[in-house]
């Protein structure tokens, strides 16, 4: 796990990537006689890591590390996301975005119910959502909105990079 941690820590993002698959892989050839065992310890340790964070509150170093993070836990869990799923939340997100002169509370709000929509229909975009469900709540100007569509456009990236199907 220090190796992981270290590699994200030095913003070696690829290699986090790269060095995560393979320790998830490894754990679960390890685990097949044990199928009471659903998550590997390098997917505990994602989901712990990106669990109730405040995206707006991040550094741009870190929200990159989080969408990072969070783009190999939903790619490898055991009921993987698929990317279009990621993909279709991104796109309601950037029509609003590319709409947005300036700042409508009333827009974000109306993604508030699409993505708890998307959570009931699809259980692997629940960690997600609670995310993005969180900022929206404490958006306050169009640059905190930008802010939750880079974030989602880093996530599809890792997601895809890690591996998630379409």
């Amino acid at each position: 796990m220090e190796r992981i941690e270290q590699l994200l820590e030095e913003s070696r993002h690829v290699e986090f990537v790269d060095i995560a698959l393979e320790e998830i892989k490894k754990e679960r050839t390890e685990m097949r006689g044990d199928r009471r065992k659903e998550e590997t310890e390098i997917e505990k340790w994602c989901k712990n890591k990106v669990r109730n964070r405040d995206i707006l509150s991040l550094s741009g170093k870190e929200l990159v590390d989080l969408s990072c993070v969070i783009g190999v836990y939903l790619a490898k869990k055991r009921d993987a996301l698929k990317t279009t799923q990621i993909r279709k939340m991104l796109d309601r997100f950037n029509s609003i975005e590319s709409g947005m002169d300036k700042f409508d509370k009333r827009e974000l709000i109306k993604l508030k119910p699409i993505l708890a929509y998307t959570a009931a229909r699809n259980k692997p975009t629940a960690e997600l959502v609670r995310i993005l469900d969180g900022a929206i709540s404490k958006v306050s100007s169009v640059e905190d909105f930008k802010k939750i569509c880079e974030f989602l456009r880093g996530v599809v990236a890792y997601h895809k990079l890690a591996g998630g199907e379409d």
